[in-house]
């Protein structure tokens, strides 16, 4: 099995959508920051506010008061269980620790395609 990778998820036509959208706002965070202007780093694995789980919050309109309910929230939002949402959000690798917005984004195109949420594919890592 790859590297961060779940073999038992669930993937729906509502999550496939949402997770969709979420790859595409990550793919286009440049162009946005620029016009919010929110964080000079717009994308970072290693803080919440602007992680997957923290993109996801603000794609809602919704800023949890508590880092460790960004998480929660945006694993609502998508549909994750507890197991898909700590391989998403929270992966062990460092290289995954430290994935650009557009790893992060083809992470999330092949779990809505696959099921499969695989960080070691889009870092070029393998076990």
């Amino acid at each position: 099995m790859p590297y961060d990778q779940s073999s038992d998820t669930h993937v729906t036509p509502r999550n496939k959508e949402d997770l969709h959208a979420l790859a595409d706002r990550l793919e286009n965070l440049e162009e946005r920051d620029r016009e919010y202007r929110l964080f000079n780093d717009s994308f970072n694995m290693m803080h919440w506010d602007t992680c997957i789980a923290g993109h996801a919050c603000r794609m809602m309109g919704v800023r949890p008061r508590h880092s460790s309910n960004y998480a929660t929230t945006a694993s609502k939002w998508l549909g994750l269980d507890w197991n898909d949402s700590q391989r998403l959000f929270t992966p062990v690798s460092e290289r995954a620790k430290h994935a650009s917005a557009k790893q992060a984004a083809s992470v999330l195109r092949h779990f809505a395609e696959t099921g499969e949420i695989d960080w070691g594919r889009a870092v070029g890592q393998t076990q």
